[in-house]
């Protein structure tokens, strides 16, 4: 999916950064050798490791104060300032531009997922900075120029990471609101399924579309409530077509990818009622939703990258998906 002049945007689980830590203080050679290699080609602008909002909340948890703070140096020596936005964030880019074309080209967005801006992580922009005037009315447009470039300029310093890190908590209590929910919604999903099951036009495959359509509604219902009449009549459109076309209004539904992504994976979650679900798996969907259509290689925990691989969602959106780090050289 690499553009020209652009890296190769790499998206380490946080497993694989604390793996590399731990080979570097070990001083294990083929860590190091790893190491020095992934420096020389982000120095070179070859690849790219982009931070998240989930990296830095998860590196804060660590209680040892020199682990944490050596895991954090790791991060920022090799991302140079690469950050990728959250989901909520890549959620409504992907869907402002679907309801405005119809679909999402991925591609096209790709540099408003991933930038060179470090206050991307905690959903801000410097691009975007507004510099307001207060008293002299005369300064020039050239020097309001200066000052938004020189803020651009320095949004990927240390000082700004250091800075972020400190305003990222940990996000212990996330992890058991999302865990409860999706507990919740597991039950509910069940009972859901066995009621569609008493409909005499039952199929089986009909299931996953169905539960695609109502999900669909319970996650851009209040933004679709925003929109203007226009922009809701082309999307009462398209499900009033549902009936005549329903695998045209499910291809425009997976059309945006962290949504298709992140419903083919808990989909599988709900309906595996013998899967054992641990909490860290919701920040594992939270990334993967984001980072399998946005960068070019993917490298996870053994379950997830099995279930992407399953679903061909690494071929949909041309990612390489792998679990082994000291492969990195070789993909």
């Amino acid at each position: 999916m690499n553009n020209t002049n652009m890296p190769i945007y790499i998206y380490l689980d946080q497993n694989k950064w604390i793996e590399l830590a731990k080979g570097i203080k070990n001083k294990e050679s083929k860590y190091e050798t790893l190491y020095k290699e992934m420096k020389c080609n982000v120095e070179s602008n070859i690849w790219a490791f982009p931070l998240s909002i989930i990296h830095i909340a998860e590196s804060m948890k660590r209680k040892d104060e020199e682990s944490r703070k050596n895991l954090l140096n790791l991060m920022y020596s090799l991302s140079k300032g690469c950050s990728i936005s959250d989901y909520t964030t890549a959620n409504i880019i992907e869907f402002n531009y679907w309801v405005s074309n119809g679909m999402v080209d991925y591609k096209q967005i790709q540099n408003k997922i991933i930038s060179n801006d470090l206050v991307k992580i905690i959903g801000l922009s410097t691009t975007d900075a507004i510099v307001k005037i207060n008293g002299d009315t005369d300064i020039s447009n050239e020097k309001i120029k200066f000052v938004k470039d020189f803020i651009v300029k320095h949004s990927c310093d240390k000082e700004i990471f250091e800075c972020i890190c400190g305003q990222c908590s940990p996000l212990n209590e996330d992890e058991d609101f999302y865990y409860n929910c999706f507990e919740i919604a597991r039950k509910s999903f069940m009972i859901w399924k066995e009621q569609i099951k008493k409909l005499d036009e039952y199929k089986e495959k009909h299931v996953y579309p169905a539960y695609l359509i109502k999900t669909f509604f319970e996650e851009y219902g209040k933004i679709i409530s925003g929109l203007s009449p226009a922009d809701k009549h082309k999307i009462k459109l398209i499900f009033d077509c549902n009936t005549q076309n329903k695998e045209k209004t499910i291809k425009l539904l997976e059309s945006l990818p962290g949504f298709n992504i992140h419903n083919r994976l808990v989909y599988e979650l709900f309906s595996n009622q013998c899967k054992k679900v641990h909490k860290h798996d919701f920040f594992d969907l939270a990334f993967l939703r984001v980072a399998v259509p946005y960068c070019d290689i993917v490298i996870g925990e053994n379950y997830w990258i099995d279930r992407i691989q399953y679903y061909k969602l690494d071929q949909q959106y041309k990612t390489v998906t792998t679990t082994k780090l000291l492969e990195l050289g070789n993909l």
